[in-house]
């Protein structure tokens, strides 16, 4: 009996030992598996349907060119504001077509992202010419038509639901941001000044109105 009590001991405490080593490796497991659900319940919420998806990179070039619109200084001078403001805004839209052409595969979206970059690069050179040899011009009285233009498209972009498609996303994100651009221009054309300016914001309102109908066209193509 003195030499089978400690056997058994010893075959005990092996058993136990082994029990918890597979319980050990069984609560790794189980660790592993819990963190991989939780990561894919993450993505899952991030990339759901009307989840705004910050990782995005349309979005985030998006809400980068408002920030830095909101940034503008404000001073009275419409058309000085104006001015600063679309050229941060025509960047944002160079930066999202430069998006469409790297990651896009539609040929139609493709084209309409390089006619953006081509359009709006000369524009932003236009705006930087005009500001160059600007002199103050204070306009007394309430215009809240830049604000409103940007609040619109920030209320807007937030509604817009991505589909994790880029062609789809760039043409939805594209309307957007043209209206903020139209909403601007059409305010210039009322309490601007600077007749180089005003004559900018006509054609960036035909002509972005324009882009606006052939997105909608290519859109209702798309399922």
């Amino acid at each position: 009996m003195k030499i089978l009590i400690p056997a058994a001991l010893a075959v005990m405490f092996l058993l136990q030992a082994c029990n918890g080593d597979n319980k050990s490796t069984t609560d790794s497991k189980m660790g592993s598996d819990t963190a991989m659900k939780m990561t894919e319940h993450n993505d899952a919420e991030m990339d759901g349907d009307g989840k705004m998806n910050m990782n995005n990179e349309l979005m985030k070039s998006m809400m980068s060119s408002m920030d830095k619109m909101k940034a503008v200084k404000m001073n009275g001078d419409f058309d000085a504001e104006f001015a600063a403001m679309m050229i941060e805004h025509h960047q944002g839209a160079i930066d999202m077509a430069n998006i469409e052409l790297k990651s896009g595969s539609d040929n139609t979206m493709k084209a309409m992202a390089q006619s953006i970059i081509t359009a709006q690069k000369a524009e932003i050179e236009k705006f930087k010419t005009i500001l160059a040899s600007h002199k103050e011009n204070i306009v007394k009285g309430d215009h809240p038509e830049l604000m409103e233009a940007m609040s619109s498209m920030d209320t807007k972009t937030k509604e817009t639901k991505m589909t994790g498609n880029v062609d789809k996303d760039f043409a939805m994100m594209m309307k957007v941001h043209h209206s903020g651009a139209i909403e601007m221009s059409k305010g210039e054309l009322g309490d601007g000044k600077v007749y180089e300016l005003k004559k900018m914001a006509q054609q960036i309102i035909e002509e972005q109105n324009k882009e606006v109908k052939q997105f909608d066209e290519w859109l209702a193509t798309q399922k």
